[in-house]
């Protein structure tokens, strides 16, 4: 048993000081888009940029929808199976709007209303098999966008773990997938007119981050920007990118199933809002934005978060990463987004006031 131990713990210190020093010694290169994420298959879709020549608008014209895998036409927008899926088993939809543009705030308030309501159907439709529901946009070339300049939705319920899931699905030559049979599966829902019921289930859980921090009176200490009804907006403590934001629901909800219309209308209008604000306060390019919705299957549900990650050329490393550090920019640009949000705030109350 203890040679066991010593040789378990010999081979980590020789990985230790074999790649640390790699890790630590790399010099910091400015990396091009493709080197971000690299897909082969992606070339074809991101060298089409112009709406004459985009794969997205040339689906909307295009009535062959069996074909093309395209499961629902909506007022604004059309739901399809993605060609080449991030999971082998579960499902990978694409919710894309007629309109060909690039950011959130180019689509009308109704076009926005009817996304999330296709996004709450699915959810609720597919919780109960699922392990998680990655909800997700790449806006922009920067943010590893195929298609940077045609907003589009990636919503992946994932039927399995989530990286066994993934892995599975690249190796397409022994588990080839076949979206025609899951077309079949899924058109009866999809033509279906009957609204998707919500249950209420939010909770309250003493161990839970963001449900501390709700519950304290300190905005400033913890980056919180705006408390509102239903939702909370407030800068991640351990972000992925400095400044990140993340926007989470003043109640303890794990599901988006599980979430009332009020709360999930709030929570989108507010990343709406707080859209553009990013966009221009970090000088970002591009932006992500993501939520993970947990299915019934999942062992380890989590407060659900909308985060708003942006994305520059050079990708900027948070210096309060895995850590509670933090650092006199991120309390200055704190201050510039409260304000930028009070100003927004006190617009359209002025603008409601003038149409009275």
């Amino acid at each position: 048993m203890q040679s066991s131990f010593t040789k378990h713990i010999t081979v980590h210190l020789f990985y230790f000081i074999t790649l640390f020093p790699l890790i630590y010694t790399q010099p910091l290169v400015k990396t091009t888009p493709n080197a971000l994420c690299y897909h082969p298959w992606r070339e074809s879709y991101a060298a089409l940029s112009s709406e004459e020549s985009c794969i997205f608008c040339s689906l909307a014209r295009n009535e062959n929808d069996n074909d093309n895998f395209i499961l629902y036409r909506g007022t604004y927008h059309f739901v399809l199976l993605n060609k080449k899926p991030y999971v082998n088993k579960g499902f990978h939809f694409l919710v894309v709007p007629y309109q060909h543009g690039k950011h959130l705030n180019n689509l009308s308030p109704d076009a926005l209303i009817e996304m999330d309501e296709i996004t709450q159907k699915i959810c609720v439709q597919f919780s109960d098999q699922s392990y998680e529901i990655q909800l997700n946009y790449n806006i922009g070339t920067y943010a590893n966008a195929s298609i940077p300049n045609h907003l589009h939705q990636h919503i992946i319920c994932d039927e399995n773990p989530r990286y066994y899931n993934i892995i599975d699905a690249m190796n397409t030559s022994t588990n080839p997938i076949d979206n025609a049979i899951k077309q079949q599966q899924l058109t009866p829902f999809f033509k279906s007119s009957t609204k998707s019921s919500v249950s209420d289930l939010k909770k309250h859980d003493e161990h839970c981050y963001y449900c501390s921090i709700l519950n304290e009176n300190h905005d400033e200490k913890n980056l919180i920007i705006h408390r509102g009804k239903q939702a909370t907006i407030l800068f991640n403590h351990y972000p992925f990118c400095a400044g990140e934001i993340l926007i989470i629901p003043n109640h303890h909800y794990e599901s988006k199933e599980h979430m009332p219309q009020d709360v999930a209308q709030e929570l989108w209008n507010f990343v709406i809002k707080m859209y553009p604000i990013i966009l221009s306060s970090t000088n970002a390019s591009d932006i992500t934005l993501g939520m993970i919705s947990y299915g019934q299957k999942s062992m380890d549900k989590k407060h659900i978060t909308y985060h708003l990650t942006p994305r520059h050329s050079l990708p900027a490393i948070s210096p309060i990463m895995h850590t509670h550090y933090i650092s006199n920019d991120l309390t200055k640009l704190h201050t510039e987004l409260v304000n930028e949000w009070n100003k927004l705030i006190q617009t359209t109350e002025k603008i409601q006031k003038d149409r009275l």
